[in-house]
C-alpha cells in the first residue's frame, strides 16, 4: 500500500522540456513574423490575429498533460491512452491496477486495467528519474530497459 511518509500528491509533467523549448520556438517565430514588413494585405492582418492564438492553445495543451499520484491512485491526466492512437483521456488508476512499468529504449510503457499510457522518455532524463521515485514510494518497481549497440569492427 502507500506510504504513510508520502506527501498528499506528487506531480510530474512529462513533456515540461518539450513544451518550454516549443514555447521558446514559437517565440522566436513570432519575433521573426515581427522583424518582417506588414503590407496591407488580409492575409497578413490575418497571419497576426491567428498565428498568437495557435500557439498560446498549443502551449497550454502540452504543458497541462501530467501524472498526478496521490495517496491511493495515479491520475493521467490529458494523457494519450493505447500508444497515442486514441484521443488524450483522463485516466485515474488505482496502484493494485497497475500491471507493468517498463521503460524499453526510449519509450515509457505503463500497462493497467483500463488502458495502456506511453509516451517517450529518455532513460537518463530527469522525468525518468522523478518518475522511478515516484512509483518506488508505492512499492510499483519501474523496469529499465536500455542497450547500446555496438559493432567490433
Amino acid at each position: 500500500m502507500a506510504d504513510p511518509n508520502c506527501p498528499a500528491s506528487i506531480i510530474i509533467r512529462p513533456f515540461r522540456q518539450f513544451t518550454l523549448g516549443f514555447a521558446i520556438f514559437y517565440l522566436f517565430l513570432l519575433g521573426l513574423m515581427f522583424i518582417q514588413r506588414l503590407g496591407s494585405s488580409w492575409a497578413e492582418w490575418l497571419n497576426w490575429a491567428v498565428f498568437p492564438i495557435m500557439g498560446i492553445v498549443a502551449v497550454n495543451y502540452m504543458w497541462h498533460k501530467r501524472m498526478v499520484f496521490d495517496p491511493s491512485q495515479l491520475h493521467f491526466i490529458n494523457m494519450p491512452l493505447d500508444h497515442g492512437r486514441t484521443t488524450t483521456k483522463n485516466l485515474s488508476v488505482p496502484y493494485h491496477d497497475i500491471g507493468s512499468v517498463r521503460l524499453l529504449g526510449d519509450q515509457l510503457y505503463i500497462d493497467t486495467r483500463q488502458g495502456k499510457v506511453s509516451f517517450p522518455l529518455k532513460p537518463q532524463s530527469r522525468v525518468a528519474t522523478e518518475l522511478q521515485a515516484a512509483f518506488a514510494q508505492f512499492d510499483i518497481t519501474m523496469i529499465v530497459q536500455s542497450s547500446l549497440v555496438t559493432s567490433d569492427d
